[in-house]
């Protein structure tokens, strides 16, 4: 997920405006599980109101058991009061500021796949985390750059990398 702001060139008083996501592949990744969402919408506004996530345990596939299992409803999971832009902002704070945070969305990124497991992510870890949450580029070092208390990404770290 990533948030877009209003910048209008005043990085020290960014606003959340929107955000998206590219949630839940279906296609199978090295070390992560399918997974697909449902999104529940508000029939007048048209805006998300939740989204529940579903995955399927490759390693059990494989076993001769597959089974679709939803994995998380987003506001349950992330601890987020609804799916606006500054709830995002929010959580993507809480990611930066928690190791614990930081290593749940790990896990949850890779559907608790094989490879999914972090011990831990440092600082540098949870600075290029929440990057990756905050700009709408991906590996754009520059807008994450201009952020307040937001250093430049590492190559050896990043969002969906194994940490």
């Amino acid at each position: 997920m990533t948030t877009n702001y209003n910048q209008g060139g005043d990085t020290e008083n960014l606003k959340p405006i929107s955000f998206n996501s590219i949630m839940a592949p279906t296609t199978t990744y090295t070390g992560k599980n399918p997974s697909f969402a449902v999104y529940e919408i508000d029939e007048e506004t048209m805006l998300p109101l939740n989204a529940t996530t579903y995955f399927f345990d490759i390693v059990k596939a494989n076993a001769g058991n597959p089974k679709w299992e939803v994995y998380h409803n987003i506001l349950e999971a992330y601890q987020i009061e609804d799916m606006s832009p500054s709830s995002f902002h929010a959580y993507a704070k809480r990611v930066l500021n928690s190791e614990e945070e930081a290593v749940k969305l790990i896990d949850w990124n890779a559907k608790s796949g094989p490879e999914g497991k972090s011990d831990g992510c440092d600082g540098r870890c949870r600075r290029n985390m929440y990057c990756d949450m905050v700009t709408s580029h991906t590996d754009d070092e520059d807008a994450c750059g201009q952020m307040p208390g937001v250093y430049r990404k590492t190559p050896a770290y990043g969002f969906n990398k194994k940490q």
